[in-house]
This record gives structure tokens, C-alpha cells and sequence, in this order.
């Protein structure tokens, strides 16, 4: 899932592309809001913003983080965090969580790292994880270029004024199921017999929609039935 953002959304994605505003300042505005929303429990005792995750995603997990690690370390430091920028660096979460309830699973904050390297892995590959990778690009084009490489094309996001900028994003982002300028959320899910949802590529196993007008006459027998008379 990819969102490309040109306002200030809250949004759920595997990768965002801000265009237009510089990064920093991007982030500096939509992370304050983020850090105060707040996703339902599990179960009693357990605090909103964590995810239980299987042991093998955790592993994956745990390795960008010790990939980011030394760009994280020496983020106060100017010249040093330019020279670990290629890494990218942690700008929130990234910490596993134990103790009472969370020590029976594995329990991570959400994590967004920023400044990849467009073809670093993470950029490249979907997760399946509490995870988002905030990139930078120079033009919408290159937007949807970045968020088209992935194998998977569930779903893809764009907030923008221009009309002619939806269209082109209609036209050639390769996902699915696309919202333009959608409040609640940049990528989404799908109501039964409204919306329409359905994955292009890695995200599905052919050309048809689910949820949709057409989804339960799909699954009712037909047959012909000829009578000759006279």
C-alpha cells in the first residue's frame, strides 16, 4: 500500500512519498498528530499503539531496525547523521514491548523510518508489519513511479487540489482499490455491496473485484434453459 500525500493526512500505508513540501517539515507536522492517535486493544491491559506480530515477522522487524540503528545513534549530530543517511534514520517507534500480557507475544511500537534510499529493500519489498518508510519525491510522477515497483498493489492514496493530478493518479497508479483526498485515511478497506476491493498484482489472484454489485451473483449456479415449441 502506497499513499502519496501533497496535504497533512493521517494515514495507514506501507510507504508514504511527500511531494512538494520538504520532508522535515512535513514530518514535523503530521508526527505530532499521529503520536496522539490511538488504535483499540487487544484486550484489557494492553496499550493502544502496539501490534502482536508472528516470531519470523519480528525477526524482520528487529533487522531494519539494526540497520537503521547507527543513523539513529548520531541523529543530533549534523555531519554525522548526513553521513549515515544512506541507512535512513528511525523517527518514531521501534521498540519491542514486555512485561505482564506483552511478554506472551511480540508486542512492537508502529515504526516510521525516513530518508531510504528510494531502491533500498525495505522501499521495495511489503512488510506485512507496524512499519512505514516516508521517502521524498520531486513530482507526482515520480510518486507513483516509486509506488508502482512494488509487487504487491492493493491499495494507493493521493491527497491534491489539481484536478488534472487525480486524473493522471487514477490513471496510472497500479493498485486495486485508489482514494483521492479520503479523510479517514489515505488507503482503506471496503464496505459489502458498496465499495469495491480488489489487489492487482501480488495483492491478487485475478481481474475480478470482491465486496462489490456483481460479487455474490459470481457465486450463484447458473444454467440455460431452451424449450422448443411448435
Amino acid at each position: 500500500m502506497t499513499c502519496m500525500p501533497k496535504a497533512l493526512p493521517h494515514v495507514a500505508a506501507s510507504d508514504i512519498t511527500a511531494d512538494f513540501v520538504p520532508l522535515h517539515d512535513w514530518l514535523d507536522t503530521v508526527l505530532p498528530r499521529f503520536r496522539k492517535s490511538a488504535l483499540g486493544q487487544a484486550w484489557p491491559n494492553v496499550a493502544a499503539g502496539r501490534h502482536d506480530v508472528s516470531g519470523r515477522a519480528y525477526e524482520v522487524y528487529c533487522s531494519f531496525d539494526r540497520d537503521l540503528l547507527v543513523a539513529r545513534l548520531v541523529s543530533a549530530d549534523r555531519k554525522a547523521a548526513k553521513a549515515g543517511r544512506s541507512k535512513g534514520r528511525i523517527v518514531h517507534g521501534g521498540e519491542r514491548l514486555a512485561g505482564g500480557l506483552l511478554a506472551k507475544g511480540n508486542f512492537v511500537t508502529r515504526q516510521w523510518v525516513a530518508e531510504l534510499p528510494s531502491d533500498h529493500w525495505i522501499n521495495v519489498q511489503e512488510l506485512f508489519l507496524p512499519f512505514l518508510s516516508v521517502q521524498a519525491c520531486v513530482s507526482l510522477d515520480e510518486g507513483i513511479a516509486l509506488g508502482n515497483r512494488n509487487v504487491y498493489g492493493l491499495c494507493a492514496g493521493l491527497y491534491s487540489e489539481d484536478p488534472k493530478e487525480m486524473e493522471r493518479f487514477l490513471g496510472l497508479a497500479e493498485a486495486g482499490v485508489l482514494s483521492v483526498n479520503r479523510r479517514s485515511g489515505a488507503t482503506r478497506g471496503a464496505w459489502p455491496g458498496i465499495q469495491s476491493f480488489c489487489g492487482w498484482k501480488g495483492s491478487g489472484v485475478d481481474a475480478k473485484v470482491g465486496l462489490g454489485p456483481y460479487t455474490i451473483p459470481r457465486y450463484i449456479r447458473e444454467q440455460s434453459l431452451t424449450i422448443m415449441r411448435g
